[in-house]
């Protein structure tokens, strides 16, 4: 199981607020693992990192399977799907889909796609802890 701290972020309308965090190992194409400290958000449905992070993984931001994708506010941005071999805490690496923006104003972000159908997350508000476990299915693989 991997622990993850929650970090105080101030919001315009509501305060400080309490966010869930995790930090997301990612393989670049030579080799090197990066890691990212990304809130997770149960609403994406796919993992979001901004265009500066296709320089640390090694590949150029604008190739792959172009989408466009809504967000809260309604804009509409542009993103490209690549997939890499990531890890989360100590559990075996796995394949998952990652959405590179077409531009900065993305924060990163660890969604739905790829990681549900692997983990089990827990948000724990009192300990301002998320717990991430292998889900039933993955632990008797």
């Amino acid at each position: 199981m991997a622990e993850f701290a929650w970090r105080r972020r101030m919001t315009p309308h509501f305060g400080e607020q309490w966010v869930p965090f995790a930090e997301l190992n990612v393989k670049s194409t030579a080799g090197r693992w990066r890691t990212f400290s990304v809130p997770v958000d149960s609403g994406a449905v796919i993992s979001l990192m901004p265009r500066s992070a296709a320089e640390l993984l090694g590949i150029q931001p604008n190739v792959g399977e172009s989408i466009e994708l809504t967000g809260v506010g309604g804009a509409t941005r542009r993103y490209f799907v690549h997939r890499f071999e990531t890890r989360i805490g100590d559990h075996p690496q796995f394949e998952m889909r990652i959405a590179v923006a077409d531009s900065e104003n993305v924060p990163p972000l660890l969604g739905r796609l790829d990681v549900l159908d692997r983990f089990q997350i827990e948000f724990d508000p009192l300990l301002a802890h998320t717990r991430i476990s292998a889900s039933c299915e993955n632990r008797a693989r």
